[in-house]
């Protein structure tokens, strides 16, 4: 029997490859949500695990992914910006994390809890920032809150 072969990916394979990866469906078209319980995701997370905040003035927002880089350890990269989600309304909810699925909603891509999650949606006029980095190896999240 043959041993199998860790094969490796060369920074350019990798570029090209998280390319193709978000210029096609469903990252092309992918939004991305918050979750209001407090869960940790992980590799067996699905969409049952998470439950998308109704804080008002929320919805999930469409993503538009720049051009994918190599960042300084030469990781493929790619950036969605920065989305703001404003409370505007009576109805409150703490946010543990964001996810990111396809158009439909149905199908989970990506979830990570926030660093210093929960963030509290408790005032008119709260904004929660986050920008989403996509790598092929881990979605990070970044987060900023303004009062």
């Amino acid at each position: 029997m043959a041993d199998s072969l860790p094969f490796v990916a060369t920074p350019s394979a990798s570029l090209a490859d998280l390319a193709a990866l978000i210029a096609d469906v469903p990252y092309s078209t992918a939004k991305v949500h918050l979750y209001s319980n407090d869960y940790t995701p992980d590799k067996d997370t699905v969409i049952g695990d998470l439950t998308e905040t109704t804080f008002s003035g929320y919805a999930a927002a469409s993503l538009t992914w720049g051009t994918a880089f190599l960042d300084g350890q030469k990781v493929a990269c790619s950036s969605a910006g920065q989305k703001a989600f404003t409370k505007s309304g009576a109805t409150s909810d703490n946010v543990y994390g964001a996810y990111i699925t396809d158009v439909a909603g149905t199908g989970l891509l990506r979830a990570a809890r926030l660093p210093d999650a929960p963030a509290f949606m408790d005032v008119d006029g709260s904004v929660l920032l986050i920008t989403l980095l996509l790598t092929l190896t881990n979605g990070l999240l970044d987060r900023q809150e303004t009062p």
